[in-house]
């Protein structure tokens, strides 16, 4: 095993714990991780490491620079209040005219259009408490109330991670 693979493998596990433990925002903790491999590659010269052109080669992708607008939008999304905003308006909507089936099929389509332009992450957390509300009002309350619902989704995850599996 070379110096280059356990630098890289630290510099990972550096990172998922930073993302984990969250003292650090993640974008904070993406530019360290960053300039932390610039510099490996200025100083060291390893052709077993991205050199410096192939490191910045990374902003000429479309995909990254998508990403990384998906990520400033979703900021300033929820900076400015508009996805709370949203979520309650679609609560109240939901209660006073359509039934419980209604108001979920309105959570899924705002919550598929929001994801969209958020990090996925984010919109979870934001209406996890809506979606909570109204499981609670249509009486599923539990995570005991809702292990047909979890199994359908295990079971979709597992056909996701090997769609071999049968």
């Amino acid at each position: 095993m070379n110096w280059e693979l356990i630098f890289v493998a630290v510099l990972l596990v550096a990172a998922l714990v930073s993302f984990v433990w969250e003292r650090w925002s993640s974008d904070q903790t993406a530019y360290c991780i960053f300039a932390i491999l610039v510099l490996a590659a200025l100083i060291t010269h390893s052709p077993r490491l991205p050199n410096l052109q192939d490191l910045l080669s990374v902003f000429a992708n479309q995909a990254a620079l998508t990403v990384a607008a998906i990520f400033v939008l979703s900021a300033t999304l929820e900076s400015c209040g508009a996805i709370e905003w949203i979520a309650e308006r679609l609560e109240t909507f939901g209660e006073e005219r359509l039934g419980y089936v209604g108001i979920l099929g309105l959570i899924m389509i705002a919550v598929a259009g929001i994801s969209a332009f958020m990090n996925n992450t984010a919109v979870v957390v934001i209406f996890l408490p809506v979606v909570m509300g109204v499981a609670n009002r249509g009486g599923k309350t539990t995570v005991q109330d809702l292990k047909k619902e979890l199994a359908v989704i295990a079971r979709a995850l597992c056909v996701v991670i090997n769609p071999h599996a049968q």
